[in-house]
């Protein structure tokens, strides 16, 4: 786990419960979670008030994107291994957060695209290491 910039945390053992497990009161601006998505549970993000940039595995449930949405200050989410890709539908709640989508394979960028029509959207295939991005309608 990243809080930060720089510093560096092993993830607690029942971060899959839920980020109620961290200490009260960080202040963090970016949040790296270098766990599986089956090892992770998003809620009590919501404790992390100025949290501005969020990467982790997996696409975020029902309830982990509703916590999501609450952050005031979220500006990036950056996802690893955005599949199944028609589960993203889930994260339109999170109105102009970019999203940054890797290990979309090729095959799956356009069903990505049309689960966030809306979406600031940033995908990083599998088979072309190449950043596309839409912007943000206005």
């Amino acid at each position: 786990m990243r809080l930060g910039r720089s510093v560096r945390r092993r993830p607690p053992r029942k971060l899959s419960q839920g980020l109620g497990v961290l200490p009260a009161g960080l202040r963090v601006g970016e949040l790296g979670l270098a766990v599986r998505a089956d090892q992770r549970n998003l809620r009590g993000i919501t404790r992390l008030a100025e949290v501005e940039a969020i990467a982790t595995a997996g696409i975020p449930g029902v309830e982990e994107v509703g916590e999501l949405a609450e952050l005031p200050t979220l500006r990036r989410l950056t996802l690893t291994t955005a599949e199944p890709v028609g589960d993203l539908v889930r994260l339109r709640r999170l109105g102009a957060v970019r999203i940054e989508l890797r290990g979309v394979p090729k095959t799956q960028e356009q069903a990505a695209r049309d689960a966030l029509p809306e979406a600031d959207l940033v995908l990083v295939t599998d088979d072309v290491q190449e950043s596309r991005t839409r912007p943000a309608p206005a």
